[in-house]
């Protein structure tokens, strides 16, 4: 039997999020902007659909320093993502 998957919340994008997110379809994107503009969310939301879309794939998230991606990331996956 096939778990389940979980619900994913509705997120509101906007400018080069919503961008990323909806008309977007290259293999290879950097994300640059002032803080709060969406980037993260964005892109999660991306990346999260697609694992959901293709189960077994694999997908890279990088930062410039490991810590960075614990303060950012990974919160934004549990409470805004809600994974």
């Amino acid at each position: 039997m096939e778990a389940a998957l979980p619900e994913v919340p509705a997120v509101t994008l906007a400018g080069a999020g919503a961008y990323l997110y909806d008309e977007c379809r290259d293999e290879e994107v950097l994300l640059v902007g002032s803080a709060g503009s969406s980037k993260t969310i964005s892109a999660l939301k991306k990346l999260v659909d697609a694992c959901y879309a293709w189960p077994g794939s694999r997908h890279l998230l990088c930062r410039q320093e490991r810590s960075s991606m614990t303060d950012s990331i990974l919160p934004t996956l549990e409470s805004v993502i809600g994974l």
